[in-house]
């Protein structure tokens, strides 16, 4: 990355340049996917001498712009304040990017329980799962029996948690752990 300082109706001093870079290379800590920053400093005439020594910054990162301008009496302070604004600027972006594009996948959604009709208690059960430890061989024949696509079950042996389904070739198939 690129940090350039470039001066108008100023000369820069060594002091000025390194303070402007270093402030500059603090925006990096926020993101680090900028081209460059280009750091202008300039005295203009104005009818108040508060505000005559402006700078204004510009950064560049592949999708985005970022521009800040602030002017005051005192070019280092308007050097903070500039970079300050960037800062706000690349932290903002850098949210919108972590929303629009996180890095693990969003939990999805459970459906709401007062949404749902309230069944009579011997209804409330799901038919995909059944509540009673059972072989593997029952768990098939009550999958046969209520012609669903699958089944789940506490196995009887194992006391773990398996699945039996109905394949499109007519064959069972079982998981477990």
């Amino acid at each position: 990355m690129a940090i350039k300082v470039k001066a108008a109706h100023i000369n820069i001093t060594g002091s000025l340049r390194e303070y402007a870079e270093k402030k500059a290379e603090k925006v990096l800590n926020f993101f680090d996917g900028l081209i460059d920053i280009v750091i202008e400093l300039d005295i203009v005439d104005s009818s108040n001498d508060n505000e005559r020594q402006v700078v204004s910054a510009t950064a560049k990162a592949p999708h985005a712009l970022f521009r800040a301008e602030f002017a005051s009496h005192d070019m280092y302070a308007s050097v903070d304040h500039v970079m300050d604004k960037l800062i706000v600027q690349v932290k903002k972006y850098r949210e919108k990017q972590r929303d629009h594009h996180p890095d693990q996948p969003k939990s999805i959604a459970k459906p709401k329980r007062d949404n749902l009709k309230k069944l009579p208690h011997s209804q409330d059960i799901d038919p995909h799962y059944e509540s009673t430890p059972m072989s593997v061989d029952n768990a098939i024949q009550l999958l046969a029996n209520r012609q669903l696509p699958f089944l789940m079950f506490k196995n009887i042996k194992t006391g773990e948690c398996n699945l039996v389904y109905g394949l499109k070739n007519g064959n069972i198939g079982h998981i477990e752990p």
